[in-house]
């Protein structure tokens, strides 16, 4: 369930004004200063995906692409539970799917 979480992240931002409108413009966009949204693409590590991980992602990706799930209702943002994070204190909590704590912008009065 994590997995399509953060997968439905990325399709929410794709959707936000405020961020690139398409997939690789997400994972790849430096937001609010931060270096890195996603850490696979800013370890350093080359990026060659194969066996049942990819294939597994892969499905992942095709579902929330095709708008068949939603575990996350909405969420822009998701965090470790681990991460002090303060960034995360003006969001409104919407869901912890394993250690991952998913959130979205709280409405404006």
């Amino acid at each position: 369930m994590g997995q399509y979480g953060v997968a439905e992240v990325v399709v929410n931002r794709k959707h936000d004004p405020r961020v690139p409108d398409t997939v690789c413009g997400v994972v790849k966009h430096h937001y609010k200063g931060q270096s890195c949204q996603f850490s696979f693409w800013c370890d350093g590590k080359p990026e060659n995906p194969s066996g049942p991980a990819w294939r597994q992602s892969q499905a992942v990706a095709a579902a929330v692409l095709d708008d068949e799930t939603v575990f996350v209702d909405g969420a822009l943002y998701y965090h470790a539970e681990f991460s002090k994070a303060k960034f995360f204190n003006g969001l409104e909590p919407i869901v912890m799917i394993g250690n991952h704590i998913f959130y979205r912008d709280k409405p404006r009065k």
